[in-house]
């Protein structure tokens, strides 16, 4: 640009600006002004003047002057948007030095060599974008750009020729430039920018050399080559006062003035800085947050979420300090971030989680009576197996009501299992040798085959008496009415001793275990016996301890029965192997005693009938009780009953004679009926 190469004193100005800033800047420093600046969401007005200096086909002087108006808004600290006016003139040199003679002839005739001075007055309006590098200090530096249009007179080229835009002398403008301002005061700036605005679609020198080439050829009918158009375009130098209106000292309204917002490094203009719900006043006066960052204490929860939805500490990754974070708590384990113990089973949820893998929700996590604090501090039990030793008895009984140990199988090591001799045989599980004789209870069931109830005494005495006394093997509980005349006996069994037997087939029995209970498997090298005999004790989990029934029991011989037609024998809680219809050993006395019934009455025809209680389905519990009916039958056949004399139906659990809802209902409910069809006696007598 030969008008930069020829007046460059405007340039120091522009860096002198720059140089003057910084100690002024921190002489405001030293007088305890602030360092920061808001210069946003303000409006400020511009009035200035300076140099102006033209640029185009001919040569111009930086000597021109202008005045400027301007006003502003700060959008954004870094970014405002102003509007001005500019009123001034540039002068030039016109001569036909560097230009096609032809056309400088043509336009300008008479000029000849002569070098003349003219001057150039314009108008300028343009709307601009102003970027701010440092818009919170006290010296800033922006660049500028915009659109608008200016207006121009140029009288001392009336005599041209070809004036394309004579009719409106106008241009669209284009201003681009650098700037720079120093705050005197927090609303008073003084503000310098230079800036060349170039100028499209208009004729600002009257000396356009291929528009003019255009109208000389259609003039002249002679062909001049068309040379390359250029723009003309003005330069300006403007020094002024800014100032600035409508400041405030909370221009967010977040209740923190903008000072205190520039030392905690927070935006002025936001109310939310890091945008996690909360205002900065909230976080830095009511919950002392960090108003910088969502989540202040790193635990994966936003301190909006800590604050109104869980009531947790927003400054502190776990609030209960129980070791589980907060987020952990919330997201994964669903346990109270706010409580150490969530369930209150004095065991931490840290220590249910990560040490014992019980449920921090759930005092009692395995369901077994005990909780999980008892099951791990006390007994050391498993709080995650309601049977630890896998016996059959839950751990809660165990401890509470027989005091075996709930770690072991055999409490009292006689080799006999707690289970067994609870349910199974009646002895003391805390003693190897129940009836203080000498012999084990073990050796009393399997080797003597002695009663491990009675001492040695007691069973000499009993085995004398039955020397005399033939043993009854029934207890009549109840006689009732039937609605036909017959009377209905309803008869218990006595057992004395339940020994163990293994069913047959055992191995098909056990494989079938799984079709009835899908939460027993076959632990790998256990053998048949072994898995059915673990199956049989865990059927039976909650164990009772025998209690003496409180209805009055009859020692009953069945066979000194006088019976008649449509009478009913009932006999209660006749029992059978797991899903199977084959008697068990202990119930075959008192069935032979009734087979004494049918040779003292050569003539009488029974139906049995077979009924079952309502565990399982309908269905299986029909055909199971038609199985057991045949299976009495074949039974009393081979002991030597006429099978024309029995009949069997089964009513599955159709007809229930009590509660099934309590144990003692659901025994007598599981029963084997003998129902007099024909009575006849040898004589030919009815009864």
């Amino acid at each position: 640009m030969a008008v930069l190469s020829r007046h460059r004193t405007f340039l120091p100005l522009l860096f002198a600006l720059l140089v003057v800033a910084e100690p002024v800047e921190a002489q405001l420093l030293e007088t305890e002004k602030p360092v920061m600046r808001f210069s946003g969401r303000l409006l400020s007005l511009f009035a200035g003047g300076g140099l102006a200096a033209y640029h185009g086909d001919f040569d111009g002087e930086f000597s021109g002057v202008h005045g400027t108006l301007g006003i502003g808004y700060s959008v954004f600290p870094e970014f405002t948007v102003a509007f001005s006016s500019t009123l001034g003139n540039v002068p030039l040199n016109r001569s036909p030095e560097g230009h096609d003679r032809t056309i400088y002839d043509f336009q300008f005739p008479g000029d000849g060599e002569a070098i003349l001075a003219r001057t150039i007055s314009f108008t300028a309006f343009d709307l601009s974008a102003q970027i701010n590098l440092f818009p919170r200090r006290f010296m800033n530096v922006f660049l500028s750009a915009g659109a608008g249009v200016t207006l121009y007179q140029a009288e001392d080229f009336d005599d041209g020729r070809v004036r394309p835009t004579a009719d409106f002398p106008a241009g669209i403008a284009i201003p681009v430039g650098v700037g720079a301002e120093l705050f005197l005061l927090r609303n008073l700036s003084l503000s310098m920018l230079l800036r060349n605005t170039f100028l499209f679609r208009g004729d600002f020198d009257a000396y356009d050399s291929e528009e003019l080439t255009m109208e000389y050829n259609r003039i002249r009918n002679r062909s001049i080559d068309l040379p390359t158009g250029g723009g003309d375009s003005y330069l300006t130098l403007s020094l002024g006062i800014r100032y600035y209106l409508f400041e405030t000292r909370d221009y967010d309204g977040d209740l923190l003035e903008n000072t205190e917002e520039a030392e905690l490094g927070t935006n002025p203009y936001e109310v939310d800085t890091d945008i996690d719900g909360l205002t900065d006043y909230e976080e830095v006066r009511v919950y002392a947050t960090s108003p910088l960052r969502p989540d202040t204490d790193d635990d994966g929860l936003g301190d909006y979420f800590e604050i109104t939805k869980y009531g947790t500490d927003p400054t502190s990754p776990d609030t209960d300090e129980d070791r589980l974070s907060d987020a952990d708590e919330i997201q994964i384990y669903n346990t109270d971030p706010r409580k150490p113990d969530t369930d209150e089973d004095m065991l931490s949820d840290y220590e249910e989680v990560i040490l014992y893998e019980t449920n921090p929700r759930n005092p009692d996590t395995d369901y077994d009576g005990l909780d999980d604090f008892a099951e791990v501090k006390v007994h050391e039990t498993d709080p995650l197996r309601p049977d630890t030793d896998d016996d059959g008895i839950f751990d809660f009984n165990e401890v509470v009501t027989y005091r075996t140990s709930p770690r072991t199988e055999d409490t009292d090591m006689d080799q006999l299992l707690d289970y067994d001799e609870i349910a199974y045989y009646g002895t003391n599980p805390l003693k190897p040798d129940t009836d203080d004789d000498g012999l084990t209870d073990a050796e009393e069931v399997f080797s003597t085959r002695t009663d491990p109830l009675l001492t040695d005494a007691s069973a000499a005495s009993a085995t004398a008496t039955s020397r005399h006394a033939q043993p009854y093997y029934a207890e009549l509980i109840e006689t009732r009415q039937l609605p036909g005349g017959g009377v209905s006996y309803l008869i218990t069994p006595v057992v004395s001793r339940r020994l163990p037997r293994t069913p047959k087939n055992l191995d098909s029995l056990v494989a079938s275990i799984p079709a009835f209970d899908s939460t027993f498997i076959r632990r790998p090298g256990e053998s048949s016996a072994e898995a059915y005999a673990r199956f049989q004790r865990r059927r039976v989990q909650h164990v009772e301890p025998p209690t003496e029934s409180s209805a009055a029991r009859i020692p009953l011989r069945i066979d000194s029965l006088k019976l008649r037609k449509g009478d009913i024998l009932t006999f209660c809680n006749i029992t059978f192997e797991f899903d199977r219809d084959e008697l068990r050993e202990e119930y075959f006395p008192i069935l032979r005693e009734t087979v004494e019934l049918f040779h003292s009455n050569p003539r009488m025809i029974v139906e049995i009938r077979g009924h079952t209680d309502r565990d399982g389905e309908e269905a299986y519990n029909q055909a199971l009780s038609e199985r057991r009916a045949e299976t009495v039958k074949d039974f009393l056949v081979a002991q030597g009953v006429e099978s024309q004399r029995l009949r069997t139906v089964g009513y599955g659990e159709r007809k229930p004679i009590a509660d099934s809802s309590t144990e003692d209902g659901r025994a007598r409910n599981r029963r084997v009926e003998f129902h007099i069809v024909e009575l006849q006696q040898a004589d030919g007598n009815l009864r």
